[in-house]
Order: C-alpha cells, then structure tokens, then sequence
C-alpha cells in the first residue's frame, strides 16, 4: 500500500524532533534530505557524494572514494532509527527505513496481526470494576490498576497505554473492543475486584481489539491478610501471560511488589489513589495514607516516592510553603533511590526536586533523561522532563518533542494536551496553543483544566472580557483559588478597569490575614496595575522562600516588563535560569 506523502512527512518530523535524534543535528539533515528528496520524486539525485557535499558539508571537491563519512553517517542513522522504533517510536504506524547498501529511503505501513511477532503490540489495561460492598474499596481497584500498568509498561515489546487516557473510560458503558480501537490498541485486558469477607477475588480477561476475540481469562483469589504470598502468582501470571501471547516471550514475570506488608500496601494504593485526585484535601490525604505505609514498612521506596510526588504537587499547586514540603521532599526522593538506586521513578522524582526547588536545572535534567532511557515507556517521565526541565528553559524544540514521545504513550490525556497547549502560549504559538486545548476538551467535555491558560492567553491577545469569563467559569467548577483570582485582578487591570481590580487585591489582602495567600498572586496583580516596584518585592519575597511555581519565570510573558529590571535580572540569576 502506498503511503500518502503527509503521512510520510509527519513521520520525518516525529523522528527528527524526538529524544533519540536529539543530539544527532547531521542525521537529521540527513534523514530529512533523503526523505525529502524520495517523495519529490528526486531519488537520483540521492548519491553518495550530494549526501556528503549537502549534508555533511564536504567541499565540491569530495571524493566519496577515500573519505568514508557518508557511509558512517548511514550506519549511524539506521542505528538511530532502530532505536527510535524500539523505544518512543514503538506505536508509530509508519516506518521509514534505511535499506542497507543504499540511500534511498522506504516507507511502509506498521505491520500488524501474526505477521508482527516481533513488533511491538499495544495494550490498553481498562480500570477494573470493583464488585465490593461500598466503603475505601474503590481505591484498592483504581491502583490496582494502575500498579498492573506500571508493570506490563516494563515489557520490551509491548506498548502499555498510560493510566490517564484509560481512566477517561471509566464507568462507561462502551465495550471494550470499541474501547481499544479508540485508544488505537490491539488488545485490551479488563476485569473485576471484589475485596469482602477478608477475601481478594480478581477476574481478568484479555481481549483482541480487532476481532473481540478472548484471547485469554483468568480468576484468582486469596485472603486479603495473606495478599503478598501470593499477589506475585496473579500480577506474574497475567504478565507471562500477556508476555507469551503479545511480545512473543517466556520467562520469569518482571513485577516487583511495592511491600511485603499487606496492609502497608493497602495504604499505599490509597495514597496513590488520592494523589491522582489532585485536590488540596485529596493530597493531604494521600501523605496521611503513606505515612500509614511507612509506620509498617519503612523501607518501601515506592511509598517514599509517592511522598515525594505529593510534596512537589503541593509546592508547584502553592498549596504549602516550598520551602516547608520540599526539604522533605528531596529526602524522601533520595531516600527511594537509596532503597533502589537507579529506580526510574524514583529518578523522576528527586529530577524534579532538583529543578524546581534546588535550581539545579543540569542536574535535574541528568536524572529525568536517565529516567526515561532506562524506563522509556513512561509517559510521566517524558512528560516531566518536557514541563519542569526543558520549557522552563526556553528549550521549546526538546520540551515538544518530549510532550509528544508523552502522548504517544498517552493519547487521550487531556492533562497532557492542556500543558502542550501551555508551552505551545508561553514560547507564544497561540494558535497551536489552541488546538491542543480545543482537542482536551474535545476528549473530554468536562474538563476544566484549560479555561485557566486559555485566559491568560486571551489576556496577552487584549481580550481581556473574554479571560474574565473564563476565569469566572474556572472559578465556579472547584474551590476558592487565590491564583484565578489573581489572574482576575491581573485581566481587570489590563482592560483599564482599576476599580475591579483594586477590589480583587483587597480581597487577597483580608484573605492572607486568615490563611496564606502567595506572594506570587500579589505579584500578578501588582504586575496588572503596573505597579513594578510592588510587583517585584512580591517576586522577591517568592524568590526567598524558593517558591516553586516561580519555575516559569525566565518563559512566562507575565514576566516579560519586569525580566530586563536589574531586580528582576537577579531574580534570573538567582534561580539559575538562562538569559
């Protein structure tokens, strides 16, 4: 079948903008001269010595004969697209190869069904349905979930789509080979959890997305107090299971339980639960739950990385002091290491504690780069590693290219798109910004979480009527929030309306004499009256007291009238950020 040349062309870009190709500028070119040149029909013009004058930047006197760089350079770039394939490549569905002993590229479709024993295969694991009677069960079945996802994830060959893009079919009635042709995988595992009477019972079914075929089921069971001596045999065997019938493998399962200690892990699945809730409440019950797990099993690194996450949520949300949760954060992530040194999560985890709050931009990115090369089918960690190391510094080609390798593991995460959409306004792309706000919302009607930077973004376009209807919409979907109503007070003050925004800083100032209000929503509004002298003691006072959110402050065009100030140069330099 012959490939539409915007299909091909698509590709070129996803190859070349991705991790694999990052650092590899001359085989970019080269890749995208032989590319370009083949669906424009050129393909005799693909020689060895225009590859090396136009490429490799040879002189016209090039003799192809006794200098070999041409021929290196091929070897290296069909090695590069080997791993590109392997890794975050895996689910593309069109390949582009480079024959060996030729230039010329081809192009085909991925290979599907029996004929690709050892492509890779996706597999989207749907939230179990928990059968228990009513009480805290729901957790134990949501992380149960999750946590067989992090495991299959580990697989070579096998693609597992992330946990939030399958959370979005949750409770829904859609059968579940429709469900996996929507998330574009080949199979799909659902099943049900019922914890009642001291007792576990799981039953799993695997099923072919394209035939809605049962591929394989399977039922377990064991008392709940005894889960761990024998949670390796049902997490083992429908991970060899899936291994003997997906990637075309035998061997021992890769699983590695969390704890030994069935309540300790109990109590860790609820802090998971409650971290992905993302709330003020929901966070602070998460760290109770952990520190549950821990009073059992102190030495469990996942449970010491799960406080770390916590923490950084809180200090990026200005929930808490940064400097009253981080500290703690950092130990807890380096605590998780020490339990299990070149664990990726737990790289991912003290990356972000080094970026966001030590300021430790080098050092951050060398934890969350190694995150990804020994676990590259996390979308977290390509995800974190494009919002908190590459955007903050300006790094726009990476950071999207990051994102991307994110939602490709991820595809229907409409977190995922609001915060592509966020680089995409803050390297100021507002009309790429839009789209992928306009597809969040599109995947889910419900969400919310894009009417935020929508506004600041309509409020950088002078529309600032219609940032206040946003910003009123995002306020009337959850609880008081001291940043919106900053943005507010910032988008009054830019539509020449003092009088409102005046009003809104008032209100901040009685506010922080009952709670925190902090500094960096005065600084906004104070920013929005134009008043830089107020704005940037605010700034400063965030800076003293490390505040995370301040993370954005060399990229973010809020910023952009004080950044050159002499005060605000040192506020760059401070927090180590590039010029």
């Amino acid at each position: 079948m012959e490939l539409p040349a915007e299909s091909i062309l698509s590709q070129l870009d996803r190859i070349v903008d991705s991790q694999a190709f990052r650092n590899a500028g001359r085989l970019r070119a080269f890749l995208r001269f032989v590319v370009e040149r083949t669906l424009a029909g050129r393909q005799d013009e693909i020689k060895e010595y225009s590859v090396g004058v136009e490429v490799c930047g040879r002189p016209s006197s090039f003799d192809p004969k006794t200098d070999p760089i041409v021929r290196v350079d091929a070897v290296r770039l069909r090695s590069r697209l080997e791993t590109y394939y392997g890794t975050e490549g895996a689910a593309d569905e069109v390949r582009i190869v480079l024959p060996k002993g030729a230039y010329v590229p081809t192009f085909r479709q991925a290979v599907r069904g029996r004929a690709a024993e050892h492509e890779v295969k996706t597999l989207a694991v749907l939230p179990f349905v928990n059968l228990s009677p009513p009480g805290e069960q729901e957790a134990l079945a949501d992380s149960f979930t999750e946590e067989l996802i992090h495991s299959l994830s580990r697989l070579e060959q096998l693609h597992v789509i992330a946990r939030s893009s399958v959370f979005q079919f949750k409770g829904r009635s859609e059968d579940g080979r429709e469900i996996g042709r929507a998330l574009g995988a080949d199979h799909v595992l659902e099943g049900n959890l019922r914890v009642a009477g001291g007792r576990l019972r799981i039953t799993a079914q695997l099923i072919d997305s394209g035939h809605g075929w049962v591929v394989w089921s399977e039922k377990y069971e064991c008392a709940w107090e005894n889960v761990f001596s024998v949670q390796d045999e049902i997490v083992a065997s429908i991970t060899d299971a899936l291994r003997i019938r997906l990637a075309g493998e035998t061997g021992s399962a890769i699983f590695t339980h969390v704890t030994n200690d069935a309540e300790a892990y109990a109590d860790y699945l609820r802090g998971r639960y409650y971290w992905n809730q993302r709330t003020p409440e929901a966070l602070r019950t998460s760290i109770l739950c952990y520190e549950r797990a821990l009073q059992r099993d102190p030495d469990c690194a996942p449970v010491h990385a799960g406080i770390a996450d916590t923490l950084t949520v809180m200090a990026l949300n200005d929930q808490e002091p940064t400097l009253k949760v981080m500290p703690r954060a950092r130990s807890s992530a380096r605590k998780a290491l020490e339990l299990r040194p070149g664990w990726p999560e737990g790289l991912a985890s003290l990356g972000c504690v080094k970026s966001i709050f030590d300021w430790n931009w080098e050092g951050g990115a060398r934890d969350l780069e190694e995150a990804i090369r020994r676990q590259p089918g996390s979308p977290t960690a390509h995800y974190l590693f494009a919002i908190i190391s590459l955007a903050p510094r300006g790094l726009w080609r990476e950071a999207i290219a990051a994102m991307h390798a994110a939602l490709r593991l991820d595809p229907v995460s409409p977190l995922l798109l609001r915060d592509l959409g966020m680089i995409h306004f803050l390297r100021g792309a507002w009309d790429d910004a839009a789209a992928a706000w306009r597809e969040a919302e599109q995947l889910a009607p419900a969400f919310r979480g894009c009417l935020f930077w929508r506004a600041r973004m309509a409020i950088e376009m002078g529309r600032c009527d219609e940032a206040i209807a946003a910003l009123e919409r995002r306020l009337e979907s959850g609880p008081a929030n001291t940043r919106v109503l900053a943005t507010m007070a910032y988008a009054w003050a830019r539509s020449n309306d003092q009088g409102n925004a005046r009003r809104i800083l008032d209100d901040l100032t009685a506010r922080s004499a009952m709670g925190r209000v902090p500094p960096l929503d005065f600084a906004t509004a104070w920013l929005g009256l134009g008043n830089w002298d107020q704005a940037l003691q605010w700034l400063e006072k965030a800076c003293e007291e490390r505040a995370a959110p301040l993370y954005q402050f060399g990229v973010d065009p809020i910023y952009d009238p004080i950044r050159a100030h002499p005060r605000g140069e040192a506020l760059r330099l401070a927090m180590g950020l590039p010029g």
